[in-house]
Parts: structure tokens; C-alpha cells; sequence
């Protein structure tokens, strides 16, 4: 299904975002 592949690209991309945001908070 074309949503599950864009509910998956959305929580890789949130996933993503968090982890930038925790290194740039730990830096």
C-alpha cells in the first residue's frame, strides 16, 4: 500500500530528525 510506504518514510524521517537533534543538543 502506498500509505504503509509513506507512514514509513514519515517515521524515518521524524527518526532521523530526533537524532540530529540529540547530537546537536549533546555537541
Amino acid at each position: 500500500h502506498t500509505y504503509y510506504k509513506i507512514d514509513v518514510f514519515i517515521k524515518k524521517y521524524i527518526n532521523s530528525l530526533i537524532t540530529m537533534f540529540i547530537g546537536i543538543k549533546n555537541d
